[in-house]
């Protein structure tokens, strides 16, 4: 049981990480990551990767160039940080360098490793302060179509924890701040696919606490982060072995196993893997969509929604035509989580069917119930799929996709508008309406479950 608490933690944990990342739309660095793979001119180079920050006025604490492989191992390129803002890598296969201004940075890596070039996952990730003082994380991706799976990425965080020892023997000569920007960059390679939850104090308040290891708390400063480290890297090691390979319910109630909150299986109706949600209310979840990074862009055509989007790593649409072929198939029920300012909330229907393309992918919903009011599905009951190019609304004053920037099963226009634009407050953003306001989520996700004969 206590295995199992760990995992959820974990979750839980790298998740509120995760949200961390796009709370600040205020101040945002823009990271661009190119991946050049043809038309090098020196020998031997099979890749380039440069990732750039422009000058746009915001602190830079550090800057690194992260590879995740195809077999699971994980691993720092180049790192350019305040206390050492110029470095160069020399090794058999690559080479790079990296500098870092106090608002902009330029790294560089040739990779000369054929497997790597062609299966790696890059990530350029940075750390930064806002005006406030806030510590904010952004990152841009590269790599192969999709991203790794989870278990790629849980078997890199696992790979990588073994490292953090170096890291840690350092801490004497480097920063309290550094240090943990160092450890915490590593541990985010680890899925963050768990539901959010208020671990915020926990975590991210305690490390503020313990930038004071330069008056003498080193020792005690070191001892607590090492204890977090064991922590993840066991809840890392047991958790292998136990993903279900179907998706049904009570698969989270084995108290023997330590399923993760979520994980990945092949679902035979679609022929494809889906990413299932093991824990809520008794598990067996299938997720739709879900949305909490923010890097990924839904305002997207017909045939996008038709077929999907997205990674089941990150934030993504399953696709229309596979919510159709699951839902022809069987009974469903629905429910859709959210954090809506800081609190979790919920709507569910006790059905859950969508029609198919010829029936432009009509919804079919039961009861409703919420936490936060039934008008957000109840509003969009037997309409039809509307998308940018396809206005299937019955808005008379146009199509209701393009002037609220999103994609749904639109009335005239809309009191659910999860799939709009990321980070918008306004009616154009991921919005939900209570009844009486607009709540603005910064986490949605969509997902059904099988209903059984004996439920029904």
């Amino acid at each position: 049981m206590g295995t199992m608490r760990v995992g959820i933690l974990l979750g839980c944990l790298l998740v509120m990480m995760s949200v961390m990342e796009v709370t600040s739309n205020v101040e945002e660095l823009e990271i661009k990551l190119d991946r050049q793979v043809s038309q090098l001119s020196a020998p031997g180079i099979c890749s380039r990767l440069t990732c750039q920050i422009e000058d746009n006025n915001i602190d830079i604490d550090s800057v690194k160039l992260n590879l995740v492989t195809a077999a699971g191992t994980g691993r720092n390129l180049v790192k350019v940080t305040k206390d050492k803002p110029n470095t160069e890598v020399s090794r058999k296969d690559m080479t790079g360098n990296g500098t870092l201004s106090s608002t902009s940075a330029t790294l560089v890596i040739d990779l000369m490793n054929e497997e790597t070039c062609n299966s790696g996952y890059f990530m350029c990730e940075t750390f930064y302060k806002t005006a406030s003082g806030k510590k904010r994380r952004q990152f841009a991706a590269a790599g192969p179509s999709q991203s790794p799976s989870i278990a790629v990425l849980n078997s890199a965080a696992s790979s990588e924890a073994g490292n953090i020892t170096e890291i840690i023997s350092e801490a004497v000569s480097e920063s309290f701040t550094v240090l943990m920007n160092q450890a915490v960059a590593v541990l985010t390679f680890v899925d963050t696919s768990s539901r959010v939850s208020t671990l915020e104090d926990l975590v991210f308040n305690r490390i503020s606490a313990l930038e004071n290891v330069g008056e003498g708390n080193d020792t005690k400063a070191l001892l607590e982060l090492e204890e977090r480290i064991a922590v993840i890297e066991t809840a890392s090691n047991t958790s292998k072995g136990d993903e279900p390979e179907v998706c049904e319910r009570g698969m989270g109630d084995d108290v023997t196993k330590s399923y993760q909150p979520y994980a990945l299986v092949t679902d035979n109706t679609i022929s494809r893997q889906i990413l299932c949600d093991t824990h809520t209310d008794g598990g067996g979840w299938i997720v739709l969509q879900r949305r909490y990074k923010g890097d990924v862009d839904f305002y997207r055509d017909w045939n996008a929604y038709k077929d999907g989007f997205g990674s089941n790593t990150g934030d993504f649409w399953i696709g229309n035509e596979q919510i159709h072929a699951l839902t022809s198939k069987g009974d469903y029920e629905l429910r859709l989580d959210f954090l809506i300012d800081g609190r979790e909330e919920y709507a569910y229907s006790s059905s859950f069917r969508v029609g198919d393309e010829a029936a432009k992918y009509r919804l079919e919903l039961g009861d409703v119930s919420s936490t936060i009011g039934t008008n957000g599905l109840t509003s969009h009951n037997n309409q039809a799929f509307t998308t940018f190019d396809r206005d299937n609304d019955s808005w008379g004053g146009g199509n209701c996709a393009i002037k609220f920037q999103g994609a749904w099963w639109l009335r005239a226009c809309h009191r659910c508008n999860i799939n709009g634009m990321w980070g918008e407050k306004t009616l154009a953003g991921v919005t939900w309406h209570d009844g009486s306001k607009w709540l603005f989520p910064t986490y949605t996700e969509m997902k059904i479950r099988r209903i059984s004969s004996t439920e029904t």
